[in-house]
């Protein structure tokens, strides 16, 4: 489609009476104003041009043409018919004064003072001041003031296919799309390969919907159906809902599978997976897990697993669990092993299976006490289930059925078996206190004071009853 340079032309002949007074000319004028307003009907090729072409007749009281010659003229905008102030004002005089033959002229408004700033959606008046042939002397300006009119195929460029330019979205200012309709509102068709949509705040570009139907807010390569991204971390999800608020998880045929939940009532966020609450905050802080009101910062009702290693009452994590802030002196290393840098209370059954049971290695100060039964291994002469740390293989071992050994350096010193009878070089005492030695046997009595010397006696083997008392003795070594 090529620019036509057809113009239309609207003409008005009536006359305008305004009497022309100065003492720098000798004649009458009276002003016959022709307005030709055009516009290029349609434009491809070239750029619009911002002008005006105005015409005008200037005629003596006899209404014949003034004088030939080049004129000062000065043109003026209004949005009134009278008084205001000047929106647009060009100023024609020296090298640019109008030139008039046989009182005709024609000249292009906003040639020298741009006219494009002016909003011509609007009533606009323009007023006309004659300033001479020489150095501009003004008439003042004629009245009435002449109002800027459309032509009549000006009211169908006003439209679009038969749709008022009301009915069209302004591009370059704050507009406002409206309807009622059942039909979509706005419908956006991308065919190719770009954007199909792209918001900008001045030169960022702050909301994006990508090729595939991605939407990125904050990021104009969102990786996912919806990618948030922001220098503040803090987002907000607010519903003028009193009751609650929720973001809902799901597929294709289960819409509410999961959830988080705020509840406004009481300021608590609840996580449900399967429809069913799982975990709740409340306003507190407590945390529960299957349980809906938790009495401490952690309530689990249910079997619970730790994978890895626990920390309790330390800011510090450990390869292995722990209760207190000590760390290990014996080498703990595994998440399997467990220290307790406090007392620990035991009041049901506690089962060790470990082999070697220690106690206070790095002191000789620490206690061990049991208000029940300790159950240990049956150990043997070389490993006795109760030794010591420096010694492992000195101790105590269960040596049989009833049977009591104490060893040491891995061999057995004595036995005290079912009967009660006690051992000493054997395993299997016939007496009450039986003695047995593959060398020859010394059962020696010996005092420790130094009040030895004849006469004294250094020591007695009573033989007696249930009762041994001096009184009845059976006899006496």
């Amino acid at each position: 489609m090529q620019k036509s340079t057809q113009k239309i032309k609207i003409i008005d002949k009536k006359a305008v009476n305004k009497r022309l007074t100065k003492l720098s000319h000798l004649f009458t004028a009276f002003f016959l104003l022709i307005a030709l307003i055009s516009a290029p009907i349609n434009f491809v090729q070239s750029a619009f041009n911002p002008e005006i072409n105005y015409q005008g007749k200037l005629t003596d009281s006899a209404g014949v043409g003034v004088t030939d010659g080049d004129y000062n003229m000065e043109f003026k905008l209004y949005t009134v018919s009278s008084g205001g102030t000047a929106i647009w004002t060009e100023t024609l005089t020296l090298t640019n004064k109008v030139t008039v033959a046989s009182g005709l002229f024609s000249v292009l408004l906003g040639n020298i003072t741009s006219i494009a700033g002016v909003d011509f959606n609007q009533d606009l008046y323009l007023g006309v001041n004659i300033g001479g042939t020489g150095t501009a002397s003004w008439d003042g300006e004629m009245t009435p003031r002449k109002q800027i009119a459309s032509v009549p195929s000006a009211f169908e460029a006003d439209q679009l296919d038969g749709l008022d330019s009301t009915q069209f979205l302004r591009s370059d200012e704050a507009d406002t799309m409206s309807a009622s309709s059942a039909s979509t509102l706005l419908s956006v068709v991308q065919s190719g390969v770009g954007n199909i949509l792209s918001l900008f705040d001045g030169a960022t570009e702050v909301f994006t919907v990508k090729d595939g139907g991605n939407v990125g807010i904050g990021t104009t390569s969102p990786s996912s159906l919806l990618h948030l991204r922001s220098s503040n971390p803090i987002q907000y999800i607010t519903s003028d809902n009193t009751g609650q608020s929720s973001i809902y998880f799901g597929g294709a045929s289960d819409s509410d599978a999961g959830r988080i939940i705020y509840s406004d009532n009481d300021d608590s966020l609840r996580i449900s997976t399967n429809n069913s609450e799982a975990l709740r905050i409340l306003n507190s802080g407590n945390v529960g897990i299957g349980i809906t009101s938790p009495s401490a910062k952690l309530d689990v009702d249910g079997a619970t697993l730790i994978r890895n290693s626990l920390t309790v009452a330390d800011t510090t994590t450990k390869a292995y669990s722990s209760f207190g802030s000590n760390s290990t002196s014996h080498g703990l290393s595994s998440i399997q092993d467990v220290l307790f840098s406090g007392d620990v209370e035991i009041d049901g059954d506690l089962f060790l299976d470990a082999s070697t049971i220690e106690f206070a290695q790095a002191s000789t100060t620490g206690d061990f006490q049991i208000g029940g039964v300790l159950l240990a291994s049956d150990g043997t002469a070389l490993s006795p289930s109760y030794t010591f740390t420096a010694d492992t293989d000195t101790g105590l071992f269960r040596a049989g059925i009833n049977a009591l050994g104490i060893t040491t350096a891995g061999s057995e010193a004595l036995r005290v078996d079912a009967n009660g009878n006690i051992g000493i070089g054997t395993t299997a005492p016939g007496t009450k206190l039986d003695i047995g030695d593959d060398t020859a046997s010394t059962l020696q009595l010996r005092r420790t004071d130094s009040a030895i010397y004849s006469g004294n006696i250094l020591g007695t083997i009573n033989f007696g009853g249930d009762d041994p008392t001096a009184t009845n003795l059976g006899a006496t070594i």
